[in-house]
């Protein structure tokens, strides 16, 4: 049998939260029909009315390393049961999209703009989450020259925003210093 077909049949059968997250994570990464079945049955039994399994609903996706991971991220913004309002559904979506190597830091710097983007209007309801969040940028010297200019133009967009909190100044303020 196909990988997928089993991820799948756990999915729509787990009877623990341990195996459903682990069939729907291998299935996100694997964008299809499959997919689609499993996430949709996942957010239908089990996510809709709680939003801690909703925060775990949504960070498998944005956690996904699929080449649409930008486009499953900013879906994910739009979802009903989102609210920018919540601070762990905040961070569920943006540090997990954050934790996605390969498409936080895409060369072209979409993903660090994106993450910026998310932190400048948290910023204004929730600046102790957006200043954590934040700190997802702190280490761009660790990365290569394109991504550290990347990742440093972000945080000095950050700094130069009138208005930003002191939380979220601090930490682009030390990170730039650094």
């Amino acid at each position: 049998k196909d990988v997928l077909d089993i991820c799948q049949k756990q999915a729509l059968s787990a009877n623990c939260m341990t195996d459903l997250v682990a069939a729907a994570s291998c299935l996100a990464a694997n964008p299809g029909e499959q997919c689609d079945k499993a996430l949709d049955h996942f957010y239908q039994q089990h996510a809709k009315d709680d939003n801690l399994v909703f925060c775990k609903w949504i960070a498998i996706q944005a956690a996904a390393c699929t080449d649409q991971a930008l486009e499953v991220a900013d879906k994910l913004l739009k979802h009903p049961s989102f609210t920018i309002k919540n601070p762990n559904i905040c961070r569920s979506l943006f540090i997990s999209f954050a934790g996605n190597m390969k498409h936080f830091h895409r060369a072209d710097g979409s993903g660090h703009r994106w993450l910026t983007d998310r932190i400048l209007e948290l910023d204004k309801l929730n600046p102790q989450t957006a200043a954590k969040i934040l700190t997802k940028l702190a280490g761009y010297k660790r990365f290569d020259a394109t991504r550290q200019a990347s990742m440093k133009s972000q945080l000095e967009r950050v700094r130069d925003t009138p208005g930003v909190s002191k939380d979220t100044m601090e930490i682009a303020m030390r990170s730039l210093a650094k």
